[in-house]
């Protein structure tokens, strides 16, 4: 249900009384931005406000959210994060009277008093889509009266107290309905539903499963993923249960991995905790064990640079320079495309509709080529630009000239208008009549500029106002230029660039003593180096909602991070490639000497592209507009893409025609051609994207990296213990809470499991013991 304009008027009134009930009834509280699910409260895990500090915290239109765990009384929520999910949670989950969702998923947040306080739990389907999750300590939900990101309001089922219960038996029914949701979607629509239940069934029951349970389980899923048989699937698991029983021969694990896939069975595995059979079983055989899943500290896999994503007119210099240097194609090729933006910026403009007018882009690109010192990123990037510092020379060659000339004429102007006085003098005097004054106004040349590499936001700002069409600023470490953007005070200099990236954008900059200088719009094309290790520092805040996450990373749009080349350097001495140089620097010089006011060159789609950029838009927008599984972070990213590839379209094509001796008058068409290389490229820059996210990782993570790495090398014996890990004093292993963090994670991707085991004959608590997976690598 969207919100009315009566129910955002009383909004703040409603949060603020929810604030208050809660804090009566020992509830935290936390306040959330407008239309968002997540804190950007710095430290709000550890925030305790008072009554008297609500409405200092709580703007105007604020959301609201509970934090979970033992700081609000052991206080857990269990979030159905598909329809799947909600339909068995009603089986599953034990009563309460404390429940939550929205219009259109109305039971979606079930509350509960857990004791002991569970680990916060979280399981995915193999595409990435979120099933269920489980939040506890360290955690927060959003609350009703507090409306969703998709603009429906949250409401509660259930106003009561959340039920008491046992943390383990919550955590196996989430468990259950984790593995059911799987199950579900995954479920066969036709024709082998029968065989999936007698499989499912074997599985199940040689897992240790009773027989009433699993047919319980089993019609549950069956009547979440639509089956209309599912009371015939309770007699498919009696079935299956008198034939093991009898010693007869039954499906199981192999035919469901025929059925649902591998990678699905084997996570309903993981998440029931199946374990393939007794233990000397699992030590010796392969069989019942998944592939182990990648730890994080490999890289994501990422498309290949191949030269025709590239306008024809470059790919010779690209080609040149990378193998000259014996460097990846991707860094040159990522530079010349943020150069060519940059010598374009506000003198060209693409509009990528048919009928409305009112969106044009200004092609500008921000860039950014990551890869480990050593790697010759800077003088890739100092030679792409190269003919750009040549194109200045020559104007600034210019600029002197027309400044000695301006002198010249100025002094002249100066004579004519100091004789002009005393002949005035004279004529006052004499009552003559007076002679008229000499035209003596002159304007001063500008210097134009089109590149900068170390300017100060003002210098910066200033420079901008002499050359309306915009720079290419080049930063040889981004890393620096983001930490001065960090520093106590530098929230304009961030809000200059967020606005210059723009390109339409105007701004003002005021200083006590300076006057003020206004740029009617500001425009930036920025291209630079940054490590993989202070890559990771940076995102760290501003992938989970810190001070940094206000999208000015996600506007590196053009953003590679290649695979090092393998042990293949090979010794390349030879001159330059004069005429792919020659043609760099004739496209380069005609782009930049292009007007910016007369009009700017106007680019559309022609028919064949616009059909190509429209297909390619509307599956840009389901990716991130639908509930696709992409982190926060990478939907915002993703979502600039809108007016990347027109901005592609419209260089590649100007690129192109001047090369060939055409020229950029009346309204220019982009071709299919270019269109066509403009969506391969953003497919391109897309999986680089994933990549420099993804390196981005918790501390459990990282802790289960490092025992990985012990793992990999043998250090620790097939079968441990828990403590077997933190004794050893590995760094960030050294003890049993941040040991047992890495084994879940390990535990979760594939590559350790937990061995059930009573407790000692002398009593106390039972050992916690652990198999690797034999398939684990280098124990193979």
């Amino acid at each position: 249900m969207k919100v009315t304009a009566k129910q955002q008027k009383n909004h703040r009134e409603r949060i603020l009384r929810q604030a208050r009930i809660s804090l009566n009834n020992g509830r935290h509280v936390v306040p959330v931005p407008p239309r968002s699910k997540g804190p950007v409260v710095k430290n709000w895990p550890v925030l305790r406000l008072r009554k008297d500090q609500l409405e200092e915290y709580f703007a105007s239109d604020d959301n609201i959210g509970w934090m979970t765990g033992e700081t609000s009384g052991d206080l857990v929520d269990v979030d159905l994060d598909c329809k799947a999910a909600i339909v068995l949670g009603k089986v599953f989950l034990p009563k309460t009277e404390r429940i939550h969702g929205r219009e259109g998923r109305r039971t979606s947040h079930y509350w509960y008093g857990a004791t002991p306080i569970p680990r916060p739990m979280k399981f995915v389907d193999v595409d990435g889509k979120c099933l269920v999750e489980l939040r506890s300590d360290g955690q927060q939900t959003l609350i009703p009266p507090s409306i969703h990101p998709n603009g429906e309001q949250l409401r509660w089922e259930g106003t009561g107290e959340p039920t008491r219960i046992g943390g383990d038996d919550l955590c196996k029914a989430v468990r259950k309905i984790a593995a059911g949701a799987l199950l579900a979607r995954h479920w066969p629509k036709l024709g082998r539903r029968h065989d999936a239940a007698n499989a499912l069934a074997g599985m199940l029951l040689r897992g240790g499963w009773k027989k009433n349970e699993t047919a319980g389980f089993i019609e549950a899923v069956a009547e979440a993923a639509g089956d209309d048989e599912s009371r015939q699937r309770v007699k498919d698991v009696m079935s299956t249960a008198t034939r093991i029983a009898s010693g007869a021969a039954a499906t199981g694990t192999p035919s469901l991995a025929v059925i649902m896939g591998d990678d699905v069975v084997s996570r309903i595995r993981q998440i029931l905790q199946i374990a393939a059979g007794s233990r000397s079983t699992l030590v010796s055989g392969t069989e019942d064990w998944p592939d182990p899943a990648l730890l994080g500290d490999e890289l994501l896999p990422v498309k290949k640079f191949r030269l025709d994503l590239l306008p024809s007119s470059f790919r010779p210099l690209v080609e040149d320079v990378s193998e000259r240097m014996q460097t990846p194609p991707d860094y040159a090729g990522a530079a010349a495309v943020v150069t060519l933006a940059g010598c374009v910026n506000r003198r060209a403009r693409i509009q990528p509709k048919v009928e409305d007018v009112s969106w044009s882009i200004v092609p500008n690109l921000w860039g950014a080529i990551v890869g480990s010192p050593g790697f010759m990123k800077s003088p890739v990037l100092h030679a792409i630009t190269a003919p750009l510092n040549r194109i200045e020379d020559f104007w600034r060659a210019e600029y002197q000239n027309e400044v000695a000339d301006y002198e010249g004429a100025k002094a002249q102007a100066d004579l004519r208008l100091a004789a002009w006085r005393e002949l005035y003098k004279k004529a006052l005097k004499e009552g003559t009549e007076v002679p008229a004054q000499p035209d003596a106004s002159l304007v001063p040349p500008v210097e134009r500029q089109l590149i900068t590499t170390d300017s100060t936001f003002e210098k910066l700002h200033e420079i901008l106002s002499r050359n309306p069409a915009g720079l290419l600023v080049v930063r040889d470490e981004l890393t620096g230029w983001l930490a001065e953007l960090d520093r106590d005070g530098r929230e304009g200099e961030r809000s200059f660039f967020l606005q210059a990236w723009s390109g339409d954008q105007p701004y003002k900059l005021e200083r006590i003593g300076r006057g003020s200088i206004y740029v009617p719009a500001v425009c930036v094309s920025l291209i630079g180096n940054i490590q993989p290790a202070r890559l990771r520092w940076y995102l760290a805040d501003a992938v989970r909602g810190g001070a940094n996450d206000d999208g000015l990373f996600q506007r590196f749009q053009v953003m590679v991070w290649p695979d090092p080349p393998k042990g293949d350097w090979k010794l390349v001495d030879r001159p330059p490639n004069a005429r792919a140089l020659a043609i760099a620097e004739r496209v380069f010089t005609q782009l930049a000497n292009l007007p910016v006011d007369d009009p700017p060159v106007q680019l559309r789609f022609g028919p064949e592209a616009q059909a190509l950029f429209e297909a390619w838009w509307r599956d840009l927008e389901k990716k991130v507009r639908s509930e696709s599984g992409l982190a926060p972070v990478m939907v915002a990213h993703l979502a600039k893409y809108r007016s990347l590839m027109p901005s592609l379209s419209a260089l590649f094509e100007m690129a192109d025609r001047l090369a060939d001796g055409g020229h950029l008058r009346d309204v220019v068409y982009a071709s299919r051609d270019h269109a066509e290389e403009a969506i391969a490229f953003c497919g391109y820059l897309e999986s680089h994207a994933q990549r420099v996210y993804a390196c981005v990782v918790s501390p459990e993570c990282r802790a289960a990296r490092e025992l990985g790495k012990h793992i990999k090398r043998s250090d620790i014996p097939q079968s441990f213990t828990t403590r077997d890990v933190y004794i050893k004093g590995w760094s960030g292993l050294d003890k049993p809470e941040t040991a047992r963090a890495a084994l879940s994670v390990l535990e979760d991707a594939g590559w350790v499991r937990r061995v059930v085991s009573g407790a000692p004959s002398t009593g106390g608590r039972p050992a916690e013991n652990w198999i690797v997976n034999p398939k684990a690598p280098a124990r193979t």
